[in-house]
């Protein structure tokens, strides 16, 4: 099984490759990043390791399916939306030019916004005032936008950080599978015993 997913994932990386390229978050996008590099692997063997526990611990296979199903996803779901952005610092840009920020494909965008020369982020409220009274031309709106205290800024992962956080979040689930393992081969030895 977990040769077939590193295939699956090998094939998956290379199919997406023209879309990484393209994409606004490049291969760090749930879809891509999920499915790229080691990660795949790294999932299924937690997944195999929780079906065992709770298939030797409930012993009705549709109960432990269903179980292992459920903490999989309560597992999965806070990491990726709340550990992934954290595994490094991400890198805070302010006064962004335009063309700048347009160049940042495949970098991971974590948020980006408006700020006052006090750091606040300003309310759609003052934005619709200020862009009703600005130019249209882009450089100029961004330029009429600075002169009256207002910054644009981003902050993201840079795109170079993939295999990185794909090592990190591989070594998170592996150890949490031979935790799983652990105590699955405990309970088996106990019970034989």
């Amino acid at each position: 099984m977990l040769v077939f997913s590193g295939l699956l994932s090998w094939l998956f990386t290379w199919y997406r490759e023209p879309l990484d390229a393209v994409s606004a978050n490049g291969r760090f996008g749930a879809q891509a990043f999920d499915h790229e590099g080691v990660v795949l692997p790294a999932y299924t063997l937690f997944a195999l390791a929780l079906g065992a526990l709770a298939g030797l611990l409930i012993r009705r296979t549709l109960a432990a399916a269903v179980v292992a199903l459920g903490v999989f996803l309560a597992v999965r779901i806070p990491a990726e939306s709340y550990l992934r952005p954290k595994y490094r610092r991400p890198v805070t840009l302010k006064d962004v030019p335009a063309e700048s920020y347009a160049g940042m494909r495949g970098d991971w965008r974590l948020g980006d916004g408006w700020v006052d020369d006090a750091g606040r982020s300003v309310s759609n409220a003052r934005m619709r005032e200020m862009t009703t009274a600005a130019p249209t031309d882009l450089d100029a709106y961004v330029a009429y936008l600075r002169e009256h205290g207002l910054h644009w800024w981003v902050r993201y992962q840079p795109a170079d950080r993939f295999r990185y956080f794909q090592l990190v979040e591989a070594g998170l689930y592996a150890g949490l599978a031979l935790v799983l393992l652990a105590v699955t081969l405990e309970r088996l030895q106990r019970s034989a015993a």
